[in-house]
């Protein structure tokens, strides 16, 4: 078993944020056919710069499919694995995500068996933790 990531590119000059997907969504699977499978289930889609999809073609697609099985063990952000403890930082000093560095983010972590895992950040910061 692995994480794979599906980091959104900012299509059209915005990203999609709601209740199952967010900048970065991390999927744990077998293989990555799996991987696409699953995020396909949560909301991910792949292609919609094209056949008169949602995301703008002169930016590309929003999300990208996994096409190696190289996951990794543990969800990662720039080679950091994810904390869930609160006031931990997610990112180093000088890294850059989703933005202004001054975002509310919401990461979306999918287990195997199901669990929808959101880790709440402030600047580089986990301020929150939720399961469903």
């Amino acid at each position: 078993m692995a994480w794979y990531e599906y980091s959104q590119n900012n299509s059209g000059g915005s990203f999609v944020r709601n209740d199952s997907v967010g900048p970065y969504v991390w999927i744990e699977a077998s293989s990555s056919k799996d991987a696409n499978n699953r995020a396909e289930e949560v909301g991910i889609y792949f292609d919609g710069a094209y056949d008169d999809g949602p995301d703008c073609p002169c930016c590309g697609d929003r999300w990208y499919e996994q096409y190696r099985d190289d996951g990794t063990d543990k969800p990662e952000l720039y080679g950091q694995v994810l904390t869930r403890r609160k006031g931990s930082r997610i990112v180093k000093d000088g890294s850059y995500y989703a933005g202004s560095r001054n975002d509310d983010l919401v990461l979306h972590l999918y287990h195997k068996n199901g669990t929808h895992e959101r880790i709440f950040t402030k600047a580089g910061k986990v301020t929150g933790h939720s399961r469903d």
